[in-house]
């Protein structure tokens, strides 16, 4: 079932999925550093594509994350569009959404392989 492309790209979806989560979660975690900018990881689109960015960090005392090497990070803009005074870009109004829209999508992404397995075993049986 390994070579079925559906569960190919679920999985590097899920992987996605987490690595954002993983951002989301340390963008959370450093909304009071100072100079602390916010980031995220580049689109799921053009990983399909097999293209892959590099980590991109403003400082080495940030709390970091583990992105497995497949999902480059980056430093995103404000929601608001301004740092705070202390240069910060972390909007926590902004990640709460984000977390909820990834939570979202990864039930998508899980019950999208769950229909597929289903009617996979009822061919398989049939």
């Amino acid at each position: 079932m390994s070579d079925l492309a559906i569960f190919a790209i679920s999985t590097r979806r899920m992987e996605w999925l987490a690595a954002r989560q993983s951002a989301v979660a340390s963008n959370i975690a450093n909304a009071d550093t100072p100079g602390y900018r916010a980031r995220d990881v580049a689109e799921f689109s053009s990983f399909i594509d097999g293209s892959r960015l590099d980590v991109a960090t403003t400082s080495n005392g940030h709390l970091s994350f583990d992105t497995t090497g497949r999902f480059g990070v980056r430093a995103v803009n404000a929601a608001s569009g301004e740092a705070k005074h202390s240069g910060n870009t972390v909007s926590l109004e902004h990640e709460m959404v984000r977390a909820g829209e990834l939570q979202g999508q990864h039930t998508l992404a899980v019950s999208v392989v769950r229909a597929f397995n289903q009617m996979l075993a009822s061919a398989v049986r049939g």
